[in-house]
């Protein structure tokens, strides 16, 4: 069989370093599932074309077993799709993405926004805590009616260290 251009950039020295350095801080664990014990991958998140797999940010990169990396492969083009749909049917317009987009970068990134926000305590500084962001903001607009300029407001209020409405 012959080797692909990718496969080979998979054995160069700075991808294994990067492989190890990823593995060692996902402590050698599925971050999707915990499996120790099943052949591990070092997933991408997110790729850009031109760039070297080992020139990715770590945050680009996650530790998954081998049932989870093809879950991954398989399963997230049409979880994104279903996710879109899901926003479209909601009624979200772009200034509400964008209000999402900024909420979500705004709670998984160094910013003034709190590990944890009122009104009722929602930690939202993980991927696990977007579902609840999500809620809130969907809930947010089929209950006001408000577009998605409010997610300033509230990022204005919370740098204040003013409470969330």
């Amino acid at each position: 069989m012959k080797e692909t251009a990718y496969s080979k950039k998979l054995k160069d020295p700075r991808w294994q370093k990067k492989r190890l350095e990823i593995m060692q801080r996902d402590r050698f664990s599925c971050q999707s599932c915990g499996d120790t014990e099943s052949m591990l991958a070092i997933h991408h998140r997110w790729y850009d074309k031109g760039r070297e797999p080992w020139d990715y940010p770590d945050n680009a990169l996650v530790t998954l077993c081998e049932s989870c990396h093809l879950d991954e492969r398989e399963l997230r083009p049409g979880e994104e799709e279903t996710l879109l749909r899901v926003l479209r049917e909601c009624g979200f317009l772009s200034v509400d993405l964008n209000a999402l987009l900024t909420a979500i970068h705004y709670t998984h990134r160094s910013s003034p926004w709190p590990k944890t926000i009122q009104p009722t305590t929602m930690e939202w500084a993980s991927p696990s805590g977007w579902p609840t962001l999500i809620a809130w903001v969907i809930n947010r607009k089929s209950s006001t009616g408000e577009d998605g300029g409010w997610i300033w407001e509230e990022y204005d209020r919370v740098a204040k260290g003013q409470a969330v409405k």
